[in-house]
């Protein structure tokens, strides 16, 4: 393969890091919080709209347990942009969630996202801090 027909590293991380927000975006559909928090570092911080920090791999597994089995919404998410420098990547991505097909009462929720990834010794991602907020998501 010749030089430029390779993709630079900046996509391949924007890859790796688009495939792991699908992994989190699919898990929360089907409701399973392990799998989400599998995706954390054991010293991370989630903030969600309306609800406390968890800080830690335990609060964060914790706060999903609470807030997932009420929630009858589709998450979709979409990246936007990661930067990458040494072993850290920064994705800002928008988010909406949906109502079920069953559930057409619940509203349309749209927001953005900022969420630090730092490679593992292993090689692979994990987030070490995820903001979220509502609203306007462009």
């Amino acid at each position: 393969m010749s030089e430029m027909a390779r993709p630079s590293p900046a996509s391949e991380i924007g890859d790796q890091v688009a495939q792991l927000r699908q992994i989190w975006a699919d898990a929360f559909n089907r409701r399973d919080a392990d799998v989400i928090a599998g995706l954390y570092a054991e010293e991370a911080v989630l903030l969600l709209p309306k609800t406390p920090a968890a800080i830690g791999i335990d609060a964060i597994r914790d706060l999903l347990n609470s807030v997932l089995p009420s929630e009858n919404r589709h998450l979709r998410i979409q990246c936007k942009q990661v930067e990458y420098t040494g072993p850290l990547a920064v994705e800002i991505a928008t988010y909406t969630l949906s109502p079920a097909a069953t559930d057409r009462a619940s509203p349309v929720e749209t927001g953005r996202l900022v969420t630090t990834w730092r490679r593992t010794t292993t090689g692979e991602f994990q987030i070490t801090i995820s903001v979220w907020s509502n609203g306007l998501s462009d």
